[in-house]
């Protein structure tokens, strides 16, 4: 399927270095059940990877997730990180991410599955003129991700990635339960004690509907 002198494989798979849009035109109509990526964001300042301006970024990129919406199964994912940008020359956000994320939903018929947003401290302060200089704004330290489907179910299990419980949420788990218990508790000690308080309630109304004659005998 792929030029060999790119292919890497492994016993758990293999990886393949190129251009992705060219890469993608060798993998069949619904067929991969995943897709995730990071691409370039949509930065002011060029990267020596290469990076698109704003005004072209959007329909750059959409010819890539048109692809990808292709090659993906029926309940197959998609999911794409962005990081936010300022828009040239002010200290105004960019809506280049969710912009994007509209325009794959209504023109290429993507369904958005959920979204998150990730804390990353480790960015760098940047523009460094907003955020260190004149300090007229916070450091952006969270990204965009956007986990889009074909279809209305697409494949998941969540329990694949719970995290344990942290020991306070243990301990205040435990106090839960203690509390369940002396509710259970409580709870069996009132149903007893009604259950007892009818019980005498019918036994008294039996004695009252058919009272018990006593005779007297003088000697």
């Amino acid at each position: 399927m792929f030029d060999n002198n790119y292919l890497y494989a492994t016993d758990r798979g293999k990886a393949v270095v190129g251009d992705s849009l060219v890469l993608m035109k060798n993998i069949p109509d619904n067929s991969v059940s995943l897709v995730i990526t990071s691409p370039p964001f949509a930065l002011q300042r060029q990267k020596e990877y290469g990076n698109k301006d704003q005004a072209e970024y959007i329909d750059w990129i959409l010819d890539f997730t048109q692809d990808v919406r292709r090659v993906i199964k029926e309940d197959g994912s998609f999911v794409i990180d962005l990081g936010g940008a300022y828009q040239k020359g002010i200290p105004i956000r960019s809506l280049y991410n969710f912009r994007l994320l509209i325009r794959m939903c209504d023109e290429q018929g993507w369904k958005l599955a959920e979204e998150f947003y990730w804390y990353n401290p480790a960015k760098l302060p940047s523009p460094i003129e907003w955020v260190n200089k004149r300090k007229i704004r916070a450091k952006d330290s969270v990204n965009t991700i956007w986990w889009l489907s074909k279809s209305d179910f697409p494949k998941a299990d969540v329990r694949n990635v719970l995290t344990e419980y942290s020991g306070r949420m243990k301990k205040s788990w435990k106090i839960v339960q203690s509390f369940i218990l002396l509710k259970s508790v409580l709870l069996g000690t009132i149903l007893a004690i009604i259950l007892v308080l009818t019980m005498e309630v019918q036994y008294l109304q039996i004695c009252f509907k058919y009272p018990i004659q006593i005779a007297t005998h003088s000697i």
